[in-house]
């Protein structure tokens, strides 16, 4: 009997990962796969499946949009550490976001579309590690703020050392995931991680708590640490820059230096509030399926599969929303969007030829002028 299908009375087992978890929510609606073909698609579904395509093409068409802006601007001007580990970050969005395709098609077909083994371990795998990808990436983004901050002369750090990193970091999130890949099958037509393939019962309990600790809390700790030592330190810099002798008889001066780190002030604004959406959007299905494994399972199933859905979709917001944040907040990102699209160079154009036409009615009017006094 596989632990997430058959019927509603059944207990559902949630071991494994957020991915599974959230795929498999679209099998536990129905009593079985015949059934719910003869029932066909609900008005609950047609809602679901319309947020998670505007969520699917939000991600792909922001990510995509991104990454695009910020390789011409290296091919032209190159790009700093961060805009680079920015631009990874909107490739693991964009391979988490696949996800959401596959949830559309079980919504609509009421099965699966992976039906090979191989296909389900690598798709599977790819797409769990690319959230644990994610949040390594922002606490390196982090750390790397803090390091240019902290020693802004010293600090530099090479394009090969950033994709060396971001290597590193992919190869820590497919390592991670182990258990999970071994355990993951196609049985009743459904891919998942099955629960007898775990080397213990009580694995996938312990699993659950492990992926929370490593790909949730500790990341979220570090990254908090590095943002208040950021801004301890460009508090510290502050004072000491007000309190100078050299700062009280030179105003102007003093302004131009405090001045200077508004950028990076700019920049930590940004990576906040990523970092924290992230958190607000993943943490409530952590904190789900921890009570669900370790909590008592009598709980009506029903209210657990909506409770699902909308961590789901909470799950699948955070992968759209860095692009918005950063059209926002961002306005190089504004500006190089405008020029990638040609909208800043046929501005420059119209207000150069308002300008030539204000020129030339100048010196008509001028010239009117001396011809009536003459």
């Amino acid at each position: 009997m596989p632990p997430s299908v058959i019927t509603q009375n059944t207990t559902v087992s949630f071991n494994g990962t957020l991915i599974t978890a959230l795929h498999n929510m679209t099998n536990i609606t129905k009593t079985n796969t015949t059934l719910a073909k003869s029932e066909g698609t609900n008005a609950h579904d047609i809602v679901v499946i319309v947020i998670h395509i505007f969520l699917f093409l939000l991600a792909a068409v922001g990510n995509i949009t991104l990454i695009v802006v910020r390789l011409k601007t290296f091919m032209q001007h190159g790009l700093s550490a961060y805009k680079q580990l920015i631009c990874h970050l909107s490739v693991a969005d964009i391979i988490f976001a696949t996800a959401v395709p596959l949830d559309i098609y079980s919504r609509i077909n009421k099965k699966d579309l992976i039906q090979n083994t191989i296909v389900c371990k690598f798709l599977k795998t790819t797409q769990s590690a690319s959230l644990t990808a994610s949040i390594s990436i922002m606490t390196v983004m982090a750390f790397e703020r803090y390091q240019g901050i902290s020693n802004p002369l010293r600090h530099r750090w090479t394009t090969k050392k950033v994709f060396l990193l971001f290597v590193a970091i992919w190869g820590y999130s497919y390592i991670n995931f182990i258990p999970y890949t071994i355990a993951l099958g196609v049985q009743y037509g459904t891919c998942y991680d099955i629960g007898e393939k775990y080397p213990h019962p009580e694995f996938g309990k312990w699993y659950t708590l492990y992926q929370f600790l490593s790909t949730w809390l500790l990341p979220v700790v570090l990254i908090s640490v590095f943002h208040l030592g950021m801004v301890w330190k460009l508090v510290t810099h502050r004072k000491t820059i007000r309190g100078s002798i050299y700062c009280r008889s030179a105003t102007a001066d003093c302004r131009s230096q405090d001045g200077s780190s508004r950028p990076k002030r700019k920049m930590i604004k940004i990576l906040v509030v990523i970092v924290t959406l992230f958190a607000l959007l993943t943490l409530p299905i952590h904190v789900w399926y921890l009570w669900h494994e370790f909590a008592d399972r009598s709980s009506s199933q029903e209210k657990g599969l909506n409770m699902t859905e909308i961590f789901a979709s909470m799950v699948y917001t955070h992968s759209a929303v860095n692009p918005v944040i950063y059209s926002i907040m961002d306005q190089s990102f504004r500006e190089d969007v405008k020029n990638m699209l040609g909208l800043k160079h046929q501005k420059k154009k119209s207000l150069l030829l308002r300008g030539v036409n204000g020129t030339t009615k100048g010196a008509l009017d001028c010239k009117e002028n001396i011809v009536v006094k003459q």
